[in-house]
């Protein structure tokens, strides 16, 4: 059984524009190797679509905002009020809270699953095969509120 969560609203906090970012991903010091690699990707592909070029960095106590966290962390835990998922669910969730962008699931592979579902839908990048990717070029890039959830 497949399950999705899924609400979008209206926001103002510019992810990107025009080349240029804010933000910085955050990549906690315990990710797994699968999460170290979404948030690879997750820069490589704003890159690909704005230009920008958002740091990955792992001192997630600096800065508090303007942030995109990869994986679940304790840190977060208290900020997003769930769980840790276990190491093995492919579930995920992405979600807004402030000016900040989550992005958790299982440390195997959910956490990727959310960073690529997020491209997907909010980017509209498509992946068909291993040659053939869409990547949009978009100049602007508003973060709303959002609520995504899927649990294989």
């Amino acid at each position: 059984m497949f399950s999705v969560l899924f609400s979008k609203e209206l926001r103002g906090a510019e992810l990107f524009k025009d080349g240029k970012s804010d933000y910085t991903i955050i990549l906690f010091p315990t990710a797994s190797e699968s999460e170290r690699t979404a948030a690879e990707e997750l820069r490589q592909y704003i890159q690909k679509i704005n230009g920008a070029d958002i740091p990955i960095k792992t001192n997630y106590l600096q800065n508090n905002k303007h942030c995109i966290y990869i994986g679940f962390h304790p840190f977060i835990a208290k900020v997003i009020g769930a769980s840790k998922p276990d190491n093995d669910d492919d579930g995920f969730t992405y979600k807004t809270i402030d000016d900040n962008l989550y992005i958790y699931g299982g440390a195997a592979r959910g956490t990727m699953y959310g960073v690529f579902t997020f491209m997907e839908k909010e980017f509209g990048v498509k992946w068909y095969t291993k040659s053939c990717t869409i990547i949009p070029k978009i100049k602007k890039y508003a973060l709303r509120k959002i609520t995504h959830s899927e649990h294989p």
